[in-house]
């Protein structure tokens, strides 16, 4: 990213294509990025929450309520 940057910046020939090329490709990183590290983490620690909520409430095991059930490792 850091060759990238430069680039939205950049006065000169060629400018005007090198602008619309580089900033999709610093959103796309900044946003992946995001969505990697922070995003997924949080969607899939609600979901594990969820089964661990479900487990306790029908008293069931967790590992059933998973589908990890009679599953040897």
């Amino acid at each position: 990213m850091e060759a990238l940057t430069p680039l939205l910046w950049a006065t000169g020939s060629g400018e005007d294509v090198m602008k619309r090329i580089a900033a999709p490709m610093v959103g796309g990183l900044l946003s992946s990025a995001f969505l990697t590290l922070e995003l997924i983490a949080v969607v899939y620690t609600y979901w594990r929450y969820s089964q661990l909520k479900k487990s306790l409430r029908t008293g069931k095991p967790l590992m059933e309520i998973v589908g990890l059930e009679g599953e040897s490792a």
